[in-house]
């Protein structure tokens, strides 16, 4: 039986290291659903030609995380060009920094959002528990 979890290290205003850590799950669990859903085939998977206008990059993160997301942004410029867009949810006090608005105003295809963490329930506000990903997830058809 395999598990896996999520970890993820971050560092805090002084510099100190701090694991974060998802729950452990069974992949055997998830077997059916993989079959369910045919993806365990074998199949090719055909070439499409993509539009860059039908695809977005979304990333998510706070004050803290700003330095690390404009090498993620970076990257994806470089791997991806100018033509992909970007949106960045703001989780924590990014926007109140005027240097990185500053800077985001300056990036191709780029828009800075602030998540409402007031459409979570209380007991889920965390940022730790990453619930907000859900719901970044669920307005990609708005996009």
């Amino acid at each position: 039986m395999s598990e896996f979890v999520y970890k993820h290290t971050e560092k805090n205003e002084k510099n100190e290291s701090k694991i974060i850590s998802g729950k452990k799950f069974d992949c055997a669990k998830g077997f059916p659903y993989l079959q369910k859903y045919n993806l365990l085939s074998n199949m090719p998977i055909p070439e499409i030609l993509i539009n860059p206008k039908n695809i977005v990059f979304v990333i998510a993160g706070g004050f803290n995380y700003y330095p690390l997301a404009r090498a993620v942004i970076a990257s994806i410029k470089e791997n991806f060009g100018e033509e992909f867009r970007i949106i960045y949810y703001d989780l924590i006090e990014t926007l109140e920094n005027k240097n990185y608005t500053n800077e985001m105003k300056g990036i191709c295809n780029f828009e800075a959002r602030k998540f409402n963490w007031s459409i979570l329930a209380e007991n889920v506000q965390n940022i730790e528990i990453f619930s907000w990903k859900v719901l970044i997830i669920a307005v990609r058809k708005i996009l």
